[in-house]
């Protein structure tokens, strides 16, 4: 298995969006210190928004430890739809 950052970078950035399309991200992740950025800018915004504090170096490696970490706001997206459906009856 090879990392892929790129992959992980574009589910990560997908569900930032679902989690709040107002969250300023920093998309370009060509160099090392874009990728850098767009982590840092990511964890930083998600804290403050949902109190989830997810790890920007297991994020960064792109590989089951970033698994880890997407799975945490994952679940918390899903937590989330099931309120809103429970709500919405």
């Amino acid at each position: 298995r090879t990392p892929n950052f790129e992959l992980m970078a574009e589910v990560l950035y997908w569900m930032v969006q679902r989690l709040d399309p107002s969250i300023p991200i920093h998309d370009d992740i060509n160099t090392e210190d874009d990728r850098v950025e767009f982590l840092n800018g990511i964890t930083t915004e998600v804290a403050a928004k949902s109190h989830i504090n997810l790890n920007a170096r297991n994020l960064y490696v792109a590989d089951g430890n970033s698994v880890k970490e997407l799975l945490i706001l994952a679940q918390f997206l899903h937590r989330a739809s099931i309120l809103a459906e429970i709500e919405a009856e």
